[in-house]
């Protein structure tokens, strides 16, 4: 119990101190990574890219987050995304559980999220900005992650 002391006290500093708040606004096509947080542990990063997969039927533009984790344990990050469109959020009024998001990486690696519509870590990765091939619809225009959280772990759960 005593070795397991300063391990349980770690995690909980950990887990409690990174809660925290980004926000961007005027978001415009770019398939370049913009940095949004970067500690010795991790960069969480987003791109603006089209998804368009004739196959599937889709054409969608999305926020794509991109986490790496650069500490040498497994990171486990939860968030919560707030959506505004034409300046209205339309996911603030959602419950915790509707709009929180869990993933866990590996060390030393990068999760980026791709177009296929059915990946489940994409999913989680991915923030819906608009639709391409339609004329008219509302438009993200700005998006904030929220109760940010990343805890180290030595093994994921």
């Amino acid at each position: 119990m005593r070795n397991l002391l300063p391990f349980l006290v770690l995690t909980f500093i950990c887990s409690t101190l990174s809660a925290q708040t980004i926000q961007v606004s005027n978001l415009s096509v770019d398939n370049n990574l913009s940095i949004l947080k970067e500690t010795n542990q991790y960069k969480l990063a987003y791109s603006i890219e089209d998804c368009n997969v004739p196959s599937d039927g889709f054409y969608a533009r999305f926020i794509k987050l991109s986490i790496t984790n650069l500490s040498n344990q497994y990171l486990e990050i939860s968030f919560e995304p707030q959506l505004y469109y034409d300046g209205t959020c339309t996911t603030c009024e959602l419950d915790e559980n509707e709009k929180k998001r869990t993933i866990s990486i590996a060390p030393g690696t990068t999760i980026t999220p791709n177009c296929k519509y059915n990946d489940p870590v994409s999913k989680q990765l991915r923030l819906f900005v608009g639709w391409t091939r339609l004329n008219n619809t509302r438009q993200l225009t700005t998006f904030s992650i929220e109760n940010i959280n990343f805890t180290l772990k030595h093994k994921p759960e």
